[in-house]
């Protein structure tokens, strides 16, 4: 076994023929296509849930094990399968949203500050450079949080060295989602604030989900 190695779980089922015709990169549009209005319901399904603040941690383990069984194209019941992993992972999911947000208030804070306090300048750079590796560890953390039993520690441990070790694929990553968001909200607000709870929500969940799935089988399951 690997270093990175715990047994994880989940349904499985065979490929359909069209699909081995595809390389990896066109099945994230062939699984998006098909999945359409799933997308919707997780969208709409994960805001609602997350209304109380303190259920968005569990509620992205939900969505992320049925964004998982999307891209892998496995079989879910998707209410069932949502809040099962909601309940399962509510304290794990929980904790690990509120690591992930440290980093973004601390610069937060010292970007609104940095003219009272312009020692706080100095801090800008090297917190916007942690946030940009939260943001690529938060890609594997919510996926080890469902799929592996393994302890909190190591879900971050294990996040931080899949984040270094797939550093170009996941600057990629975040590079779109980021992208996206940009444009979503900076350019058309208006309709951003329609589509993000719709759409937008699940689907860069999924997008980050299908990206970084392979990396974690490879060296989880060896």
């Amino acid at each position: 076994m690997g270093i990175f190695s715990f047994r994880g779980y989940g349904p499985g089922r065979g490929v359909r023929k069209d699909e081995r015709k595809l390389k990896r990169p066109f099945l994230l549009f062939y699984y998006l296509f098909f999945n359409f209005n799933k997308f919707i319901k997780t969208s709409m399904l994960f805001t609602v849930v997350c209304l109380p603040v303190i259920t968005i941690g569990p509620a992205i383990c939900g969505m992320t094990y049925i964004n998982y069984c999307i891209a892998e194209d496995k079989p879910s019941f998707f209410l069932s399968d949502f809040f099962e992993h909601f309940r399962k992972n509510f304290f794990k999911g929980l904790f690990a949203f509120i690591i992930t947000l440290i980093p973004l208030f601390s610069y937060t804070v010292a970007l609104f500050n940095a003219e009272a306090i312009p020692h706080f300048k100095n801090f800008l750079m090297p917190l916007l450079l942690v946030n940009l590796i939260m943001l690529m560890m938060s890609f594997y953390i919510y996926p080890l949080i469902v799929f592996y039993d393994i302890p909190f520690f190591a879900v971050f441990k294990n996040a931080l060295l899949f984040a270094l070790i797939k550093l170009p694929l996941n600057l990629l990553v975040a590079a779109v989602i980021l992208g996206l968001i940009t444009v979503t909200f900076y350019y058309i607000p208006v309709i951003g604030m329609i589509v993000t709870p719709l759409f937008l929500i699940s689907f860069l969940n999924y997008f980050s989900t299908f990206s970084v799935w392979p990396t974690i089988k490879k060296y989880m399951e060896v």
